[in-house]
């Protein structure tokens, strides 16, 4: 077991965890450790852009939620694990960019 998963259930067992906190500590876990990475190809549709870059743009309109859909990414590889603007300031640890798909 994972020292993340030792960590949630040692909590739940103290009741420091509400119902809502529960769900973040999943959503945490699953972004931190079970990624899956792919290399962005060249011939990829998607705009990479930094997380900085990215939330600058939708603070500015360029992207809201039905315009398509982002992952989370480094410079060089793209994660299954989907952006949320519900988490637009909480990105994993690992993450440095986002690739947004228009529709």
């Amino acid at each position: 077991m994972k020292k993340s998963e030792e960590n949630l259930k040692e909590n739940l067992k103290k009741g420091l965890i509400n119902l809502y906190n529960l769900q973040r500590n999943i959503e945490t876990i699953i972004k931190e450790e079970y990624a899956d990475f792919r290399p962005i190809e060249e011939n990829d549709r998607g705009k990479l852009m930094t997380i900085e870059s990215f939330n600058l743009e939708v603070g500015r309109g360029t992207f809201i939620c039905s315009d398509g859909f982002g992952l989370y990414a480094t410079k060089n590889e793209k994660s299954d694990i989907y952006f949320s603007f519900d988490a637009l300031f909480d990105p994993p640890s690992w993450a440095t960019h986002i690739i947004w798909y228009n529709k």
